[in-house]
């Protein structure tokens, strides 16, 4: 059985068994703390409410029963009462015998029931737990606090047909979303039929949350400062919300009117929500079986810039929008109007006025176009680039009759200024706007906001419903000065005037004031038709700059007749002038406390000259945010800098997890220089988004969090989606972060471009340096980025699906490099050349899925690569690449040239060395490579080239694919393993002359018949060079006594064969006997050349060195390569001094070059004398070592 009808049956019992002792209430009583109880007066709210619901007074006077006979009503004292109620089911109450709890004067503010102590959910300072019929009106109501609930009124369960009337309701607000914090709260499915009319609710998270009820009636109430939502309604059948003010959120992100499953015909009518809303009203999930009208609402968002929404419609069915007013007047781009998400269908949009400052009128998100029936007769304005948003047929929409094309819509709707007569009165008088509205809504929607009857024969769009005067003139628009930001300076003031009567205007008078003094009006004259505009420039005025000012233009005088409507015939603005010259933060007086501070008062005003900010030396802990500023420009750049010019003196500094320091929030032509910037937690220094364009980071020391993660959270500079374009990022030092950089475009139709990376220090990111990803046309140059990264899959430079003129130019990539430069999906011109790239243990240069196209090749050209371990060029899938002039060595790993598939790629004047045995180039298909010619293809050791099979020489090579004739294989003679420069005369002047190579790595110009490689070298003074490669003996430690052979590799780097050639060598700088080599040594090859024998005896070492001299009898033209110079030493036995005087090795270093070197020939000690040896000892194994010939350190 139900809950209400046990309780109430059990009220009955009661009542008839105590009939003759207790009578019921019928009559007017009063609730007055201040006099004694009695009969009549009851001294507490709590005991009015119990002796009606139970019988039982708690205030001491005798009960008058429980129950009533006939209406009942509780005038209240005036006064305070500290105190909560609670009434129950109250025996015999219906419409007719209602009770009603009122302020005996009618003042709602002369009687307050407040409590602020709440233990239940279900808590309040009014809980109807189950009551019917019962009133509360002209009474303050208030919860003023509370620990985790708070909430003046609670309707609960079975609570029915009660009324709330002409009351303040007031609640308590966390600041939170928590439904815990409602003013007014109902959350149960039979808590039916209750009104809230005239009410002033007042704060809390909500004004009301209303779910889980049937015909309800809220009208005519006034919400206001509420935190989270004003009117939050729900899972409820037959409502009615009409005639409300939503009004003043205390909130960042709050609803006006929050509606969702609202069943069988509910209605959201002739409301206002004005304020500073995220979501004017916003209908979700409405029913598939019944219908919802939204209609004769003014909706009006103003206030901060974030992306607004007046109406948000999502997955809602059957919901009929008509003569709804929505204004959203902020200058955020992403605003909307409406905004419609989800594909449930029947939705109608009618007769609608959508207007938007800067943002879209009609935006369709997710299959947002697939939920719209209908949609017509409505007037979508912007005054921003993009009048809709259409999801799926083609996005941005710029004017109605794209709108009108892509969506199949609005075929009889308009796109003018709809002139309201202010933000929060969306009343207007517009001439295109009067009778252009569909009449097929009239059986729903007869009357417009204010009760006025629609026209029968064409209703006007929106809310409301107009007259249109004969005579009407009135100040349209000012149209200068337009908008901020406002210059100093002597301005034309010039304004459009629009004839809003139905006769043509002929004459009007136009009058405007500055700062409240009249100006010279103007008489104007002409042949204005009704609904037409016209400029008329009033004269002149001279702004001064740091200026307050009031511009109000005003026409009057329509046809010299009175006008009949005021109320449209005034444009007014108000602007401060805007700033240039030079500004201060911190310090002693300065114009700015804060940074921030500075910012925000720049962005007010806007900037008319080029701004400079200096901040003073100190430490600024504050996150700042760059807006788009008003007027800002290539020439009128806002730069933030350090006074004093030095980074170090400046320090900005902000901790919070994956957020930024510095956000560039649409921001543009800002500066920051010679500033330090720190991310004091695991978070970003800077972020660009929302199209932050042309700003330029430079000079800054960026230090991000050296938490080891490759999660861009932890990235140095990050944006990412609608970052911006042409940012500038120079002569800054990157230390620590997952990333250096990290600036990802949209997808391939909306990409970042023209970004710079010039000249920066980046140093030990964990992940990478640099990701560009969706990117075009930037510039990546002179940048020194080395590592220490622990990350195996370290990147020096990240490029994936970029496009159009991307160049890759004069960086220095060093460290522990899993990829130096890794390349995914560069599309069109990628050029990259001048690269140093050293310590590669994988790819040093990866590119794979890179295109060029014919005629617009792709260039890699003048890099220094030197691999460690792995491969040096690695070009997987890539097309139409050319490889120009590269040096690629190869210490250890597969191959200094790789290419494992693509086409029309082209090899020319390239050194490819492999140091390690294997092939210098690898090509997996002949297929791969269009042309190749005058490459140096070097492997001393090992088969020369794979070219879809082992061509282990030049003749190979050649035979089987018909390039490569002026080719050599010869030893580049580098400077040294890392230092990529060459001197060597077979690669002199070997080179083909190359349109796209005008110089080489170190920007020396190349001439006629360039040099082979990156280098391009000074000519040697002859032809002929014997180098000396390679020194070694023919025994194995221990030396203890021994007989070795002493050998040497002579290398031919030569033009000519060698015929002759002498070689010298000396040991411990005595002579030995000249070996004189007679022989045909052709190009590039070596000679191993037996020298002659050496005895090295124990505890002995023996330098020798060994050089060449004169090659086919001339002079040596290069002797930096002729000569080298090794130690052999004899192994150790017995007990040696280390020290002091006379010792047998001064230091513990020189002992470890023997025992390392010369092994030992027996058990070995060592006695070190007294003293400090400020040395390292590094022991390698030691040959002849044994369990029985130890070695012992000892003093």
């Amino acid at each position: 059985m139900n809950q209400k009808i046990i309780k109430f049956l059990l009220v009955a019992a009661c009542a008839l068994i105590g009939n003759n002792a207790i009578s019921q209430l019928n009559g007017t009583y009063t609730i007055d703390g201040s006099s004694a109880a009695s009969a009549t007066n009851y001294q507490t709210f709590e005991a009015a409410a119990s002796d009606v619901s139970s019988g039982i007074r708690t205030d001491g006077g005798l009960p008058n029963g429980f129950g009533v006979t006939g209406p009942v009503f509780f005038d209240v004292a005036p006064g305070q009462y500290y105190e909560k109620i609670e009434v129950g089911l109250i025996f015999g109450a219906t419409d007719s015998t209602r009770v009603t709890f009122r302020s005996a004067n009618g003042d709602s503010t002369s009687v307050r029931i407040y409590y602020d102590v709440f233990t239940q959910m279900n808590d309040g300072v009014v809980y109807l737990n189950g009551a019917d019929y019962v009133t509360f009106s002209a009474i303050t109501i208030e919860a003023s606090g509370g620990i985790g609930n708070s909430k003046a009124v609670v309707l609960g369960s079975g609570s029915e047909y009660n009324i709330f009337s002409n009351n303040i309701i007031q609640g308590f607000s966390n600041s939170s979303s928590s439904s815990n914090y409602s003013t007014v709260y109902s959350e149960n499915n039979s808590s039916n039929y209750n009104s809230f009319m005239n009410n002033m609710i007042v704060g809390g998270d909500y004004g009301m949350y209303f779910i889980y009820g049937t015909g309800t009636l809220i009208s005519q109430n006034t919400f206001d400062s509420q935190y989270y939502s004003g009117l939050w309604y729900g899972y409820s059948y037959s409502g009615i919300i009409s005639e409300n003010i939503v009004q003043n959120p205390s909130g960042t992100s709050t609803y006006g009117i929050y509606i969702y499953r609202a069943y069988s015909n509910s209605k959201v009518v002739k409301n206002k929500v004005l304020g500073d809303f995220y979501i004017g009203i916003y209908m979700a999930w409405g029913s598939a079986s019944t219908t919802t009208l939204v209609a004769n609402n003014f909706v009006s968002l103003y206030g901060s810039n974030d992306a607004k929404r007046g109406i948000y419609h999502y997955y809602s069915y059957n919901t009929n929008y008509y003569h709804n007013t929505v204004s959203v007047s902020n200058s955020n781009a992403n605003s909307a109007a409406l905004y419609t998400y989800g594909s449930y269908s029947g939705n109608n949009f009618r007769n609608n006025i959508f207007s938007a400052n800067q943002g879209y009128a009609f935006y369709t998100s997710y299959n947002g176009l697939s939920t719209i029936s209908t949609s017509d007769y409505n007037n979508l304005y912007t005054e921003g680039s993009y009048v809709a948003y259409c999801y799926g047929c083609g996005n941005q929409k710029a004017t109605l009759s794209d709108w009108q094309s892509a969506s199949g819509l609005d075929a009889n709707s308009v796109s003018v200024k709809p002139g309201f007569f202010s933000t929060s009165d969306l009343h207007l008088v517009n001439a295109q706007l009067n009778g252009m509205g569909d009449t097929t809504t009239l059986s729903s929607v007869s009357d417009d906001i204010d009760g006025e009857m629609r026209d029968t024969l064409g209703p006007d769009i929106g809310a409301d419903e107009f007259s249109i005067p004969l005579n009407d003139v009135g100040v349209f628009a000012i149209d200068s000065p337009a908008a901020a930001p406002y210059c100093p300076g002597l301005q034309t003031i010039a304004v459009s005037i629009i004839n809003q009567g139905e006769d043509t205007l002929n004459t009007a008078d136009i009058d405007w004031k500055v700062n409240g003094l009249a100006q010279s009006p103007v008489a104007w004259t002409g042949a204005l038709p009704p609904d037409s505009t016209e400029q008329v420039i009033l004269g002149t005025y001279n702004f001064l700059s740091s200026m307050s000012y009031d511009l109000i233009t005003y026409g009057s005088n329509p046809n010299s007749s009175a006008d009949l409507m005021a109320s449209n015939d005034t444009s007014k603005v108000t602007f401060t002038t805007a700033f240039s010259g030079t500004f201060t933060v911190g310090g002693v007086t300065p114009d700015f406390a804060t940074v921030q501070e500075a910012i925000d008062g720049i962005f007010s005003l806007g900037v008319c000259g080029p701004v400079v900010v200096n901040i003073r030396d100190g430490v600024y802990y504050e996150q700042l945010m760059f807006p788009e500023i008003p007027g800002g420009s290539l020439t009128n750049t806002i730069t933030f800098q350090s006074e004093s010019g030095d980074s170090s003196l400046v320090t900005i500094e902000y901790s919070d997890n994956c957020d930024a320091v510095v956000y560039m929030d649409g921001a543009d032509y800002v500066i920051l220089k010679q500033l330090t910037i720190n991310q004091t937690n695991d978070g970003r220094v800077i972020r660009f988004e929302d199209g932050a364009n042309f700003n330029q980071i430079r000079n800054c020391s960026l230090n991000g969090t050296a938490y080891q993660s490759s999660s861009s959270c932890y990235a140095i500079v990050y944006g990412t989606g609608s970052l911006g374009t042409y940012n500038t990022f120079m002569n800054n030092y990157f230390v620590n972060g997952s990333t250096g950089i990290y600036l990802s475009g949209a997808s391939p139709s909306s990409l970042s471009g023209g970004n710079v990376i010039n000249n920066n220090i980046f140093e030990n990111q964990y992940y990478q340096a640099v990701y560009l990803y969706y990117n075009e046309a930037c510039v990546i140059s002179n940048n020194v980025i080395s590592t220490n990264t622990t990350y195996s899959n370290y990147r020096g430079i990240y490029l994936g699906n970029t496009h159009n003129d991307i160049t890759i130019s004069a960086n220095d990539i060093s460290g522990n490099l899993n990829y130096g430069m890794y390349l995914n999906s560069c599309n069109d011109y990628l050029e990259i050349t001048k690269n140093k790239v050293r310590g590669g243990q994988n790819r040093s240069l990866y590119l794979t899925s890179c295109t060029g196209t014919l005629g617009n090749e792709s260039l890699i050209a003048n890099n220094f690569i030197t691999v460690t371990n792995g491969t040096g060029v690695y070009s997987a899938n890539s097309t139409y690449c050319n490889f120009f002039n590269n040096s690629v060595n190869l210490e250890s790993g597969s191959y200094a040239f790789y290419a494992s598939s693509g086409s029309n790629v082209q090899l020319f004047n390239n050194i490819f060395t492999n140091n390690n045995g294997g092939y210098a180039a690898y090509i997996a298909s002949a297929s791969i490579i269009d042309s190749s010619d005058n490459n140096n293809f070097y492997s001393p050791t090992g088969c020369m080239v794979y070219w879809q099979g082992g061509r282990c020489d030049l003749q190979a090579l050649q035979t089987f694919t018909g390039m490569d004739s002026n080719s050599v294989s010869v030893s580049p003679g580098f400077a040294s393993s890392t230092d990529l420069h060459v001197n060597s005369i077979p690669l002199n002047g070997a080179g083909a002359s190359l349109v796209q190579i005008t110089d080489d790595i170190d920007a020396d110009s190349r001439g006629v018949n360039p040099d082979i490689g990156a280098d391009e070298f000074a000519d040697p003074p002859g032809t002929m060079d014997a180098a000396i490669t390679s020194l070694s003996n023919d025994g194995t430690a221990p030396f203890c006594d021994d007989t070795v052979n002493i050998t040497t590799t002579l290398n031919n780097v030569s033009i000519d064969t060698l015929n002759t050639a002498d070689i010298f060598w000396s040991v411990n700088g005595v002579a030995q006997t000249t070996y004189n080599l007679v022989g045909a040594l052709p190009t590039g090859m070596d000679s191993i050349v037996n020298l002659g024998s050496l005895v090295i005896v124990a505890d002995q070492s023996y330098t020798v060195k060994v050089w060449s001299s004169m090659p086919n009898g001339v002079n040596d033209s290069l002797n930096d390569n002729d000569t080298l110079t090794t130690t052999f030493y004899g192994g150790l036995a017995g007990t040696y001094t280390i020290g002091g005087t006379t010792p047998d090795f001064n230091t513990i270093s020189e002992v470890g070059s023997f025992l390392n070197n010369g092994g030992i020939c027996g058990a070995v000690t060592f006695n070190i004398r007294d003293g400090v040896y400020n040395e390292q000892l590094q022991l390698n194994s030691i040959t002849g070592s044994s369990d029985s010939t130890h070695i012992i350190f000892q003093s």
